[in-house]
């Protein structure tokens, strides 16, 4: 097996075990996208869809393994191990979508908010601009990596040739240059415009407000803290890795060790490994203890917003300041595209991802 298909493989199945988690990480009031009253969640409508969910799921992973199988067999792999990616992805949004549709169905035909009095009691907003301590606590981990590449790019460069060329990884291409102040300077400065970048998303992904569950306001509340600490720890586990990556880049330049090229990459796969586990097993193991039916009997449950979700997916609201919310399925948060920062921002992305894709 080449270390490129291995790579591929890695990838694959890291990404279709996520799909096969995801219906399990998302607060239990929000099953596949569909908004339903706390006492609800153990309905056997929703276990049984999400049974379908991993049934179809599983027919799709069947079917691109033998396809990837037999391809692989012939010697033709380049072209399928994207095809098998984007089928996979494109069949995981399918079959969320075939079980959020048939939720939405049951919940109508069987008329779960009847006899309820739809209630928005409060919205969980910062109290302060100024990040957490668990931010700086993430952001110290790609910072120190900064700090060691300055450190040792000073301690080297009374040794250094009068040129130096940089093999960084993929995402930033090679560079050769005269070895001056700013050419020594080059991998920091790369280093810290990636930090300075994924220190704002992870700002920014704390300021949004979120609703406040009328049936369970603590348990809504933790599972909120606990869904922005997984995606600050995402980003900065990201940063942390293409850091190390710089990094070992640059050592190669300043003749302190030799790296191989190809594996320079996965200084930046291993930390998103590590969070690829480490996330599920948090998101499972406090979901339970977070949300939990009441004893009290109330005729008052939190807003069937259903109606601001496109799709199951795609969040719409002008009324709604935020730019960020919390997804309705996955980890993480997505765009309010009722409001016009989130368009300036989803099309400077596309534009980026245009860029990347025709100039490299």
């Amino acid at each position: 097996m080449t270390e490129s298909l291995l790579s591929y493989l890695i990838i694959y199945f890291f990404l279709s075990a996520f799909l096969f988690v995801l219906p399990f990480l998302v607060a239990p009031t929000v099953p596949f996208g569909v908004r339903i009253p706390l006492a609800y969640i153990h309905h056997p409508e929703i276990t049984n869809e999400r049974r379908r969910y991993l049934l179809r799921l599983a027919g799709i992973d069947a079917l691109l393994l033998a396809i990837l199988l037999y391809f692989s067999l012939s010697g033709r792999m380049e072209n399928i191990k994207v095809v098998s990616i984007v089928g996979l992805i494109a069949g995981g949004w399918g079959v969320y979508y075939l079980s959020h549709a048939g939720l939405i169905r049951v919940k109508k035909e069987q008329n779960w908010y009847a006899n309820t009095r739809q209630t928005l009691i409060a919205s969980v907003h910062p109290r302060s601009l100024w990040p957490s301590k668990t931010f700086w606590s993430f952001f110290a981990l790609p910072a120190v990596v900064v700090g060691a590449t300055v450190v040792i790019g000073w301690l080297r460069s009374p040794l250094l040739a009068d040129t130096l060329t940089y093999h960084f990884p993929n995402q930033f291409g090679s560079w050769t240059g005269t070895a001056n102040v700013l050419a020594l300077s080059l991998p920091a400065l790369i280093e810290l415009g990636i930090l300075l970048a994924l220190s704002f998303l992870a700002w920014v992904s704390d300021l949004s407000g979120e609703s406040i569950d009328i049936e369970d306001p603590q348990g809504s509340q933790q599972f909120r803290s606990l869904n922005i600490t997984l995606i600050q720890s995402l980003l900065f586990l990201l940063a942390f890795g293409l850091n190390a990556a710089v990094l070992a880049s640059a050592l190669q330049a300043w003749g302190i060790t030799q790296v191989n090229l190809n594996g320079i990459d996965y200084f930046t796969l291993i930390p998103i490994a590590i969070w690829l586990v480490a996330a599920p097993i948090l998101l499972l193991r406090h979901r339970r203890q977070f949300f939990s039916v009441s004893k009290e009997k109330s005729d008052r449950v939190s807003p069937d917003d259903d109606h601001f979700w496109k799709l199951g997916m795609i969040y719409f609201n002008p009324q709604d300041p935020s730019i960020l919310v919390n997804k309705r399925f996955g980890i993480g948060r997505t765009l309010n595209f009722g409001n016009p920062i989130s368009w300036v921002l989803f099309l400077a992305l596309i534009g980026f991802i245009v860029y990347k894709v025709s100039f490299g």
